[in-house]
């Protein structure tokens, strides 16, 4: 749901590649797990067509709007990179975060 009344060109989401804090199912207490796998899974879990909840929201968007009116992106990104806990180089995050601004000059129409 987008609350704003003018017409937007385009919807950014944002979400931790596999750098994020496991999220609990319910409730507040207790321990949430996950593998650092099943976080890394995130390209696969937001892509169209994905058959996750999510992916079938998006799928059920682009139905409304027509597909060729919305296009969707999905790439990994991660600006934490080089520390000692860190599973990504710092050139390799900043490789991520790269290929986004380029993806984001295209769609504004800057490249």
């Amino acid at each position: 749901m987008v609350f704003h009344d003018e017409p937007v060109d385009g919807v950014i989401h944002v979400v931790a590649n596999g750098h994020a804090t496991p999220r609990r199912t319910a409730g507040t207490t207790g321990r949430a797990s996950a593998t650092r796998e099943e976080l890394l899974a995130v390209v696969d879990y937001y892509s169209p067509g994905s058959g996750s909840p999510f992916g079938d929201k998006i799928d059920e968007l682009r139905a409304l709007a027509g597909g060729a009116k919305l296009s969707v992106d999905v790439l990994p990104v991660s600006s934490r990179g080089g520390d000692r806990k860190s599973a990504l180089s710092a050139k390799q995050a900043s490789a991520m975060v790269d290929a986004l601004a380029t993806r984001l000059a295209q769609l504004s129409g800057h490249v």
